[in-house]
């Protein structure tokens, strides 16, 4: 299983906009082969805060995720939310 931590710092303005997106691309990315989940969380103590955790069987489901119409029109919208970008970051579970 691989898991991806994306740290998201939203423009104020944006805000909604961002969780609107993310909530769409949820809702897309559940029904994919391989997704074991799709959470977005918000900071308790910074609003402008969002952090994305995705879960994925294994590389070539994140690879074929990458690739749906989904991801290439939702990504540059939800970048465009951003106050700044910060690469994700991607773990693997150690048995």
């Amino acid at each position: 299983m691989i898991t991806i931590i994306s740290d998201n710092f939203v423009l104020e303005e944006k805000r909604q906009l961002f969780i609107s997106l993310v909530k769409e691309m949820a809702q897309h990315s559940r029904k994919e082969e391989g997704c074991i989940c799709y959470t977005l969380q918000e900071d308790i103590e910074n609003p402008l805060h969002f952090c994305l955790i995705e879960q994925w069987q294994k590389q070539e489901d994140i690879q074929k995720h990458n690739q749906t119409p989904h991801f290439k029109e939702i990504v540059p919208q939800m970048r465009a939310c951003k106050a700044k970008q910060i690469p994700a970051h991607c773990f693997r579970i150690i048995e």
